[in-house]
């Protein structure tokens, strides 16, 4: 069954919604064409400054009020489609790592059995070449061994005609942070921005590699 779509919510037709618009663009209008030269006029545009923000919670608050009905309805169907998945998921998980362990443990026995015929050959050849040099010939060329052990394939095709193909991703762990490099290591902003804000520098007396800017900006209640 496919679902139906759902109608477009009218809150273009929403009386408040559109005082709202009307009145914020407005303002917009007003802030462009206002020219700041004195106490009169940055009074005014304090005034609007007010305005705007009051406007601008207005708006989140009716935006607020036409979402939430909606994200609830989304919340429900997400939850009841990942509680439908969550046995897929587990089961991914569990036959990936399966899969790959056995997939590692072949690699590491193709691996020893191809070091094996490597060391193998090594002896052979130097027996070989010993012999020769007793001859006074030349050594005859060794032929390889071959594996007993084949490495997997990148690549394997199941019966129902997957193909499934596994990626080799290499990841790390910080074992011991004091001991990285420092070409490796990132600034603490979380701790330098504490630090700014608590005024612990001053512009002219920061960090080395670190510059503090002050700015002005109005807050209105």
């Amino acid at each position: 069954m496919t679902p139906t779509a759902l109608a477009v919510v009218p809150y273009t037709d929403d009386e408040e919604v559109l005082e709202a618009q009307t009145q914020v663009r407005t303002i917009a209008d007003e802030a462009r064409d206002l020219v700041i030269c004195d106490e009169a006029t940055n009074g005014t545009g304090l005034s609007m400054l007010a305005q705007c923000r009051k406007a601008t919670k207005r708006i989140d608050e009716l935006k607020k009020r036409w979402l939430d009905p909606l994200n609830r309805q989304i919340k429900v169907i997400r939850d009841d489609f990942d509680a439908m998945a969550a046995p897929a998921r587990e089961a991914d998980q569990i036959l990936a790592r399966k899969t790959a362990d056995y997939r590692m443990k072949v690699q590491e026995a193709a691996r020893k059995e191809q070091e094996r015929l490597r060391i193998l050959a090594e002896k052979r050849q130097e027996r070989a070449a010993a012999k020769a040099e007793e001859r006074g010939c030349e050594p005859p060329a060794i032929i390889p061994l071959m594996p007993t052990v084949a490495p997997p394939a990148k690549t394997v095709e199941t019966e129902s005609g997957a193909k499934i193909t596994f990626v080799e991703r290499w990841s790390f762990e910080i074992t011991d942070a004091a001991a990285v490099p420092r070409d490796l290591c990132c600034p603490d902003e979380k701790k330098i921005g504490q630090l700014t804000r608590a005024k612990f520098w001053s512009p002219d007396k920061a960090p080395a590699g670190i510059r503090i800017i002050v700015t002005q900006e109005p807050s209105v209640r």
